[in-house]
């Protein structure tokens, strides 16, 4: 079965083992390998977890047809390593306000 590359905005809360402050919950860019986009959050939300985040929440996706078109060099690095790994996460280091 032939997959696709997703790009999705989350947010998750960090344990001890992220290297951020546990509890601290940080925006992320997600990029998963899926053949659709219900399996490619699945897959996201247990990728996030994988990588040491708690209470994954994925928000806004769409399927990338071109990461060489991505302007970003960090953002298209990620989408690369996802085509090649599977996922990849880019994380916010600033902390999500509570409130917020």
């Amino acid at each position: 079965m032939f997959e696709y590359l997703y790009c999705f905005t989350a947010d998750a809360v960090a344990q001890e083992e992220t290297g951020f402050r546990p509890g601290a919950r940080h925006a992320l860019i997600l990029w998963i390998t899926a053949p659709n986009q219900d399996e490619a959050r699945l897959r996201g939300a247990d990728a996030i977890e994988k990588n040491g985040w708690l209470l994954p929440q994925i928000k806004r996706g769409k399927q990338v047809d071109d990461p060489d078109l991505i302007g970003d060099d960090t953002l298209r690095s990620a989408a690369e390593r996802a085509l090649k790994e599977g996922s990849s996460i880019v994380i916010y280091r600033d902390e999500i306000a509570p409130d917020a």
